[in-house]
């Protein structure tokens, strides 16, 4: 099976800032998250992987395809979706449909009037008057109906009640169930991307912290908290980051079970993408 994305070497240079070197693959049939804080890079990487602004350095293939090359019929089957809305306000969705049916190969007005009607999207309304869970969900209406088979989100989930929130991550695991489609987004609500990515993305400074499956950064890796005492006893070697608190440290260890193994009294957690992303930023590495 073809991998949906293939990024090698992509780097992007700004005038204070670069992203990359960008290395990782997107397989169909998953979800990966991007996360990283404020200025890590997620919404850059998404505009350099899809060419947008300044064309970047390095290679980005999707089935294999260069968007140089294949432009066209490779837009055909992505949707994007970024944080600011790219519909005019003044149209109401049906009037948007006629602009965008002429725009695709494989629209499907049936199909697009349908999920209107199931997910409850006043059809007579102006966009300027949804709200913006509202207008997330007629992007993702619109991506559904010309069939894409890749999407790119940046930050879906911004703004979104959560009942919203809930229902948008329901569609986009419902939409990877098709081995032929994958998802790729960034987002700063770990909490959503624990469950519904299949891998994560981690960005700092615009470089790549780790590319991992999920489950192994839950349960392989392992959240330490320990007095200095017990601190003191483990091998630098043992942590990947650490920071000293009032009462405690804290810390990452990458193999758990062998941590556990050599010390028994320590207590180990499953840690969660934000705990990652808190010692890795804002703690030290071990010398």
């Amino acid at each position: 099976m073809i991998d949906s994305i293939v990024i090698q070497d992509l780097v992007k240079k700004y005038k204070n800032f670069q992203l990359g070197p960008i290395d990782f693959t997107l397989p169909q049939g998953s979800i990966t998250g991007i996360i990283g804080e404020n200025g890590a890079g997620k919404t850059s990487c998404l505009k350099a992987i899809l060419n947008l602004n300044h064309p970047p350095n390095g290679s980005v293939k999707f089935w294999g395809q260069s968007l140089d090359n294949e432009g066209p019929k490779l837009k055909n089957d992505m949707a994007v979706i970024m944080d600011n809305n790219s519909f005019p306000d003044y149209v109401n969705p049906l009037q948007l449909s006629r602009i965008l049916a002429p725009a695709y190969l494989n629209w499907n007005q049936k199909q697009y009037l349908s999920y209107l009607r199931d997910w409850q999207l006043p059809i007579d309304r102006p966009l300027g008057k949804y709200s913006k869970g509202m207008k997330v969900q007629l992007s993702l209406v619109v991506a559904l109906s010309h069939q894409a088979r890749l999407l790119i989100l940046d930050e879906p989930s911004n703004g979104l009640d959560p009942l919203m929130r809930s229902k948008l991550l329901d569609i986009l695991l419902d939409f990877v169930q098709n081995p032929d489609h994958s998802v790729l987004l960034s987002s700063h609500m770990t909490e959503d991307l624990e469950k519904i990515a299949d891998r994560i993305l981690f960005l700092h400074k615009g470089q790549i912290v780790f590319h991992e499956n999920k489950d192994k950064l839950r349960y392989d890796y392992g959240l330490i908290s320990c007095s200095k005492k017990d601190f003191l006893s483990i091998k630098p070697e043992e942590l990947l980051a650490y920071k000293e608190e009032t009462y405690q440290y804290q810390g990452l260890t990458i193999n758990r079970k062998q941590f556990q193994d050599r010390h028994p009294q320590i207590m180990v957690e499953n840690p969660h993408l934000d705990q990652f992303m808190d010692l890795i930023i804002k703690g030290d590495q071990p010398s």
